[in-house]
């Protein structure tokens, strides 16, 4: 790996919101890559100079990782993640309801809860709402919903202002959940432990407007 391209992958991981999927095994690859390269170097003397422009990238590689994966670990027990997991405990009854809203419906009771809605799109238009009202998260009124997920029921949750600075990962034995500022507001997607929470943020992310 040259300057250049370590260079360019440095900016990339720094400039993700999230880490890029994959990354840990592509650093671990490159590192082992440039190891094993450099390896025959430390016998001989003469090759010192090329040993240490090539284990400089690996140390560089290893620092980055240790920094992800602090910057990324779940932030446990926070005021705000033991609050979601209460509301979710409380209102479990909701999570098997075999009620249907439809993205009318939904929108119809986001207007008049947080001022906001999400506009018809491939992924909106099929998701499958179980449950769709108003709630208490952070001191204000929120909006909850109950989705099929690929696993079990996802509640996704909207806050009408930002209340974190950057994502946040939470989990408990039962759920995984994250926190996510967006524009004038907050997202906070949560289902099982197995659920890929990430298609669901991403669909929230492109298709919400707030109307204020």
């Amino acid at each position: 790996m040259n300057e250049q391209d370590f260079e360019k992958l440095l900016q990339q991981v720094l400039k993700a919101p999230t880490p890029p999927a994959g990354l840990q095994n592509s650093l671990l690859a490159v590192a082992s890559e440039d190891v094993n390269q450099a390896a025959p170097a430390r016998t001989m003397a003469a090759a010192n100079d090329s040993f240490w422009r090539r284990a400089l990238p690996v140390a560089a590689c290893m620092a980055l990782l240790l920094g992800l994966a602090y910057r990324f670990q779940p932030a446990q027990d926070t005021p705000l993640s033991q609050e979601i997991l209460r509301h979710v405990y409380a209102e479990a009854r909701f999570l098997n309801s075999t009620d249907h809203v439809s993205l009318a419906e939904v929108n119809s009771r986001m207007g008049k809860t947080i001022k906001a809605r999400l506009e018809s799109s491939r992924d909106t238009d099929v998701m499958d709402v179980h449950f769709s009202k108003d709630c208490w998260i952070a001191k204000q009124v929120a909006m909850h919903l109950i989705i099929s997920g690929d696993t079990g029921p996802v509640s996704v949750m909207m806050i009408p202002s930002q209340v974190v600075q950057q994502e946040t990962v939470f989990n408990d034995a039962r759920f995984t959940g994250t926190i996510t500022p967006m524009g004038s507001g907050t997202l906070i997607v949560l289902g099982n432990r197995a659920e890929p929470l990430g298609k669901y943020t991403a669909m929230v992310q492109s298709t919400l407007h707030w109307q204020y």
